[in-house]
């Protein structure tokens, strides 16, 4: 009895609060208070799939509470589950506006559940391929700005404090999966970056020495090799910049054209962007070259 009066001040504070001094007294008798929320997941189309999961496009229900999210579910496996739960406690401490943001995560009976914003858009992948279909090629001075926004969500990731596993305060993510796939231009025309799921504090680096991790075409040379750092990052961003300008990937078409092995693909001479695609801002072309650049020295460091 005393917890159905306990719950019903809680449900009229919104009545009372501006009244005086009573909002203080009643925030001192909330604290502490637990309410089970009822909300139901509601799917409606698969949006996306990957090597750990789909993503669907639901709505988050309530009492007089609809809400548009994307919900991404892992497959049935403990890799999966592993990914995404690491996703949820590297992503769960970023705050960015132009960083996608959690909402909820849940797991049963060996499935989990990320729930985030729906970003009403369509990722760069996408858009390019519309651009292909109609002959047409990715506006220069977008792909700059595209570039930009990404810049200074890494310059942010990048310096971010956060914590790691054990609980100790350090500096810095890396998200390792900068693709165009995974970054959305919503309907106004700005940028979000999405999908954390291979993110790592960048005191983890040594642990993952041998382990190649994030998506052929994109990935910085060093990390077939070892002695990775941030400049990982910034390399995959020079691509997916090379990418737009392009409209295609030169590693992934020298692929197609003769299977390797991903050791080799070093071994690979792709054609600069200037040798292929004439009529580009040459302020462009230089920062997209230092970007991708080869050995790691000689990319820009912040």
């Amino acid at each position: 009895m005393n917890e159905e009066k306990k719950i019903d001040k809680i449900f009229s504070l919104e009545e009372t609060i501006s009244f005086g001094d009573t909002k203080e007294k009643l925030e001192i008798e909330l604290n502490g208070s637990y309410i089970e929320l009822k909300l139901g997941l509601e799917f409606r189309e698969k949006i996306g799939e990957g090597g750990f999961g789909d993503v669907w496009r639901g709505y988050l229900v309530g009492r007089e509470y609809n809400k548009e999210v994307a919900i991404k579910v892992s497959k049935r496996s403990k890799k999966s589950l592993d990914s995404l739960r690491k996703e949820v406690y590297i992503s769960g401490q970023l705050k960015h506006d132009d960083i996608g943001e959690i909402l909820l995560y849940e797991e049963n009976e060996g499935t989990g559940l990320i729930i985030m914003d729906y970003i009403l858009g369509k990722d760069l992948s996408k858009i390019v391929k519309w651009h292909e279909k109609l002959g047409l090629h990715f506006p220069q001075k977008f792909s700059a700005f595209v570039g930009w926004i990404c810049c200074e969500i890494l310059k942010y990731t990048h310096s971010a404090r956060v914590y790691d596993n054990n609980g100790k305060e350090v500096i810095g993510v890396l998200h390792r999966d900068i693709t165009p796939g995974n970054i959305i231009i919503n309907n106004f025309g700005y940028t979000k970056l999405v999908d954390f799921g291979l993110g790592i504090t960048l005191s983890e680096l040594d642990d993952t020495i041998g382990k190649i991790a994030g998506k052929i075409g994109f990935m910085a040379p060093e990390i077939f090799v070892g002695k990775m750092d941030k400049r990982i990052d910034i390399y995959s961003l020079g691509a997916v910049m090379d990418y737009l300008i392009r409209g295609r990937n030169p590693v992934l078409d020298q692929i197609k054209e003769s299977p390797i092995k991903l050791g080799d693909i070093l071994k690979y001479k792709i054609k600069k962007l200037r040798e292929e695609v004439f009529g580009v801002d040459e302020q462009l072309l230089k920062i997209i070259e230092k970007a991708t650049m080869t050995d790691k020295e000689e990319r820009y460091n912040n």
